[in-house]
């Protein structure tokens, strides 16, 4: 792992990769590596946290706004939400008095009021300290969110007060140069991540509205009489379908991925067979007569997922890996016959 950061652009940046310790090497097989797959309960999950500490004098109200791209292999990249920080950076200010309840007597009426800058995160806690006969100050309120109380002393002792408040933020306000106070357990808050909710829909416009003339097509007309069409051989996974239409499985018993992907990839070949991938790793390549039927033992397992199969002109098969490199497949057999390039991305185009 190594990690950085670009002063000019503020950037942080972690590379975490796979090094082979025979060779040194970075790994390059996609089924080995740092994370095992990922499946639902997140076992391929991985995370890094950092914290940013605001520059010194950063008024209250500067927003500081961070956003993450991760790149996976030679995938995509896959850019975060943006968030936004407030900075509150001003400490509150706290007033207080003590009154003794009676002339001479040793409870004393302890009231404060705490402040915050105006554009500040507000008031979390005050915690009050007493010292007494000028020894060393101890928590009597701590972090309350009352503004008095009555402080019980001892005949014929002396006490001193002090009130600290911390914002919401966690700016705690310091006592005076030379006073020490223990520390009341305040802390700085760093805030929660949001939860983004779509609460608006989208603005597709006014539909249009229904035509009063009845359609001519035979089609529709046919399928209006809501006649069942006969049940195929290899039945649909529809419930019902109306004639004039017909629907049937062409390819079934595709295992689905770890995750739970289908199949994604199919190429019709000259001979009117049938290629499909799929599996755990979406790398197994299932052949179907041009009839189709039910998926038996691959033709082969390759290390990259297939995203995508086409074949050109001259009846070759190509794939793309959906980051990885471009393949050249035998068209018999499914293997590689060539490779070309890392992070080719899921299109191409033969002339």
């Amino acid at each position: 792992m190594s990690a950085g950061l670009d002063v000019i652009s503020n950037t942080a940046t972690w590379l975490i990769q796979a090094i082979d310790p025979n060779t040194g090497e970075v790994v390059q097989n996609r089924n080995i590596g740092l994370l095992p797959p990922n499946k639902a309960n997140g076992v391929g999950s991985a995370f890094v946290s950092y914290t940013i500490l605001p520059k010194t004098g950063s008024a209250t109200g500067t927003e500081i706004t961070s956003a993450a791209r991760v790149i996976y292999n030679t995938a995509a990249p896959l850019d975060t939400a943006e968030v936004t920080n407030i900075i509150d950076g001003t400490a509150p200010t706290t007033i207080l008095s003590a009154t003794p309840l009676v002339a001479g007597g040793s409870d004393y009426l302890v009231k404060w009021t705490a402040t915050d800058d105006a554009a500040g995160s507000g008031i979390k806690h005050v915690t009050v300290y007493v010292a007494e006969d000028g020894g060393d100050f101890k928590i009597w309120q701590q972090q309350t969110t009352s503004t008095s109380g009555v402080y019980v002393g001892r005949s014929g002792h002396s006490y001193e007060f002090l009130a600290l408040a911390t914002d919401n933020a966690g700016n705690k306000e310091q006592p005076s140069l030379g006073i020490s106070t223990p520390n009341d357990g305040s802390a700085v808050n760093l805030g929660t991540l949001p939860t983004v909710e779509k609460t608006t829909q989208p603005q597709l416009g006014a539909p249009p509205l229904p035509q009063p003339q009845p359609s001519t097509n035979q089609l529709f007309l046919e399928a209006k009489l809501g006649i069942p069409s006969a049940t195929p051989t290899s039945p649909s996974e529809f419930s019902s379908v109306l004639r004039p239409f017909i629907a049937s499985d062409f390819a079934t018993g595709i295992p689905n991925s770890h995750a739970n992907i289908a199949p994604l990839a199919i190429a019709v070949l000259k001979d009117g067979s049938v290629l499909a991938s799929g599996g755990a790793n979406r790398g197994s390549l299932y052949n179907f007569s041009p009839t189709g039927g039910a998926a038996t033992t691959p033709i082969t397992t390759l290390q990259y997922p297939i995203f995508d199969l086409a074949t050109d002109s001259n009846g070759s098969l190509w794939a793309t890996t959906g980051g990885g490199p471009l393949l050249q497949l035998d068209a018999q057999t499914g293997n590689i016959v060539k490779q070309y390039g890392d992070s080719i991305t899921q299109a191409y185009q033969f002339y």
